[in-house]
């Protein structure tokens, strides 16, 4: 028994002297190429500063959590890890990407105009925050908004970010047909929010209130995919090809008040996307969603928000629905800066309207689209819908991230 109990102490403590080892003290951490981003941003994004201990290996950890920000280009990221016997040297080189983004969007649907145009940056000032401002005009809602967000408060996994909304809308809640208006009325508000949220990667939390309502939110919408050895590989938020395979989750639930009375509502709404690719310019999409809203009246869930390529009008309210659709994209031209696509959609769902009916619908759309490379958003589309169990048919055209 004792002759164990020592090989016991001796194997721990080879085990105690190999972990001192293998771990160094970082002494310096050089950064190269930047103009905008701050050091002390890359070294917030890496995990990693002067005097920490680290252990070899760990270059090909740091460079993806320099992909995974979306700040600098992909191609341009270099990690060398030197060390000696205690001591620890890091090299990184990287190029900023263009993060000051102009966003026009326009669209013409129904019959309806409507045109935006927003200014995001993503790496404000190059401390890696975001901020946005912009509005959107039509002959029946205006628009004003701006916000800045965190998203590593305090160098934490806490979000932190703070919105102001000017809102003089015409809201129009119409039959699943578009032939009926269920609802019309006029309506100002102005809206000062703050949101919240916790980076669990892949998942990600998030709170937001104005007041009104209060927000929860539990997502994971960062394309990923896994490596052989069941690791996530996360992909760049600014992807080098519209043709990329992964999933997509987010569930949502929301409590809210209304300013002509104090009665609580609440809804809860959820959804799933996974895409594949059947070669490099062929992808597959396969989605769904479903919600339900215990509210009255205006106070259920608009269906086709967040739902591009849809058969339903977009003022279509529902108290419960399920809904989900295959879509097939082809690339039909490859150009250096982009993609001439074809989306090919079929769509089917049942919901449960305001009116009171119970409705199903399904139907196909297609159309064409213009996908840019190396940035998360198509520029231009257009397509139309039918849905053949109202016989109805809507031509759509859309500019800019409003697809």
């Amino acid at each position: 028994m004792n002759k164990f109990k020592r090989y016991i102490s001796v194997v721990s403590l080879l085990i105690l002297i190999a972990g001192t080892l293998s771990a160094q003290v970082i002494r310096s951490i050089d950064i190269e190429g930047l103009k905008k981003t701050k050091a002390s941003t890359v070294k917030g994004i890496i995990g990693y500063h002067e005097g920490d201990s680290i252990e070899s290996g760990c270059e090909d950890g740091i460079r993806q959590d320099l992909v995974k920000s979306g700040l600098f280009v992909n191609d341009s990221i270099d990690v060398q890890l030197e060390s000696s016997e205690n001591d620890a040297y890091i090299r990184i080189y990287l190029k900023d990407r263009v993060s000051l983004i102009p966003i026009p969007v326009a669209s013409f649907s129904g019959g309806d105009f409507s045109g935006a145009v927003f200014v995001m940056d993503r790496n404000f000032l190059g401390y890696g925050h975001q901020f946005f401002t912009g509005g959107m005009y039509s002959l029946e809602n205006k628009m004003f908004m701006l916000g800045y967000s965190n998203p590593a408060f305090m160098g934490s996994s806490f979000s932190l970010g703070g919105m102001m909304g000017v809102y003089d809308n015409e809201v129009k809640v119409t039959s699943i047909d578009g032939g009926d208006t269920l609802a019309l009325y006029d309506q100002t508000t102005v809206r000062l929010g703050v949101n919240w949220g916790w980076d669990l990667k892949p998942y990600q939390i998030k709170f937001g209130t104005d007041g009104s309502f209060l927000s929860i939110s539990l997502s994971a919408n960062d394309i990923f995919k896994f490596s052989q050895d069941g690791k996530f590989i996360y992909n760049s938020l600014y992807y080098d090809t519209y043709f990329t395979e992964g999933l997509k989750s987010s569930l949502c639930y929301e409590l809210q008040s209304f300013t002509d009375g104090f009665d609580l509502t609440q809804s809860i709404q959820g959804s799933l996307s996974y895409q594949f690719l059947l070669n490099e310019h062929c992808q597959i999409q396969l989605s769904a969603d479903s919600g339900y809203s215990e509210g009255e009246d205006l106070q259920s869930l608009f269906l086709k928000y967040g739902y591009s390529w849809s058969i339903l009008p977009g003022d279509v309210l529902a108290d419960r629905f399920v809904q989900g659709d295959i879509k097939v994209v082809f690339a039909a031209l490859d150009f250096s800066w982009g993609y001439l696509a074809v989306p090919l959609t079929y769509q089917a769902g049942f919901m449960d309207g305001i009116s009171g009916d119970n409705e199903f619908f399904h139907g196909p759309a297609g159309g064409m689209a213009i996908y840019l490379k190396k940035v998360a958003f198509p520029a231009m589309s257009f397509r139309y819908a039918y849905n053949v169990e109202t016989g109805n048919g809507e031509f759509n055209f859309n500019v800019g991230m409003s697809m």
